[in-house]
């Protein structure tokens, strides 16, 4: 009797975790597929707004909100709007954008999934995060990360400001050295020289998946 019993809760122990792991699998499909319906509502807000501002303007995912960014032409530069609520959907951050073909790049990431979509893919496709190969997290333009300084200011104000691939600079960790000596402070894509005398300066810019690119040295 005791043997037939032993056996009977063995088996009702097997069959609750079969129905737990069946359960957890359709959880997941469930929540993969609802990141992707939601991405694909993204996708289709800035497409819309595309065709109706008629300009190719950039939108960014952060703090629940998609921000975009527009070109001001009496102010001659980019400006953020904040114009899209995103507090119902599990986005941690994104970006999103068009090329002059209409063609769409976005990588958008939660804290389960990334959904990534090349200029020339057809298809959104959804990786876990944890595959960091495939999810490109705080991508740039191109192959590789490149960075390089430029002046700009006169004799009076001297800044000098890092020209990059990344598609948000503010996704990256700036870190300036004047004469290979760390610069304090410097957490920016610029920096404002002081001084007359001139030094040697290069910028080391840092994602956050670990790359990084050090700019050739500048002298002024």
């Amino acid at each position: 009797m005791e043997e037939k019993m032993k056996k009977y809760i063995v088996f009702c122990l097997f069959a609750l975790c079969l129905t737990g792991c069946e359960s957890n699998k359709k959880n997941i499909v469930d929540s993969k597929s609802i990141f992707k319906s939601n991405v694909n509502e993204v996708l289709k807000i800035v497409e819309n707004d595309s065709k109706i501002d008629n300009k190719k303007n950039y939108y960014f995912i952060k703090n629940k909100k998609m921000n975009v960014r527009k070109f001001d032409i009496k102010q001659d530069m980019y400006i953020d709007y904040t114009s899209y609520d995103f507090s119902n959907y599990s986005f941690n951050d994104g970006v999103l954008m068009l090329d002059e073909n209409n063609r769409t790049y976005l990588s958008i990431y939660s804290s389960e999934y990334c959904a990534v979509k090349d200029y020339m893919s057809e298809d959104i496709e959804i990786y876990d995060i944890k595959n960091k190969e495939k999810c490109r997290l705080y991508l740039y333009n191109g192959n590789a990360l490149y960075a390089n300084i430029v002046f700009m200011g006169d004799e009076k104000s001297k800044i000098l400001y890092t020209i990059s691939n990344l598609y948000d600079e503010n996704y990256a960790i700036y870190t300036w050295y004047k004469n290979d000596n760390v610069v304090e402070n410097s957490n920016h894509p610029y920096l404002v020289i002081s001084g007359a005398d001139k030094a040697n300066y290069k910028v080391m810019i840092k994602l956050q998946d670990g790359s990084s690119v050090m700019t050739d040295i500048v002298n002024y």
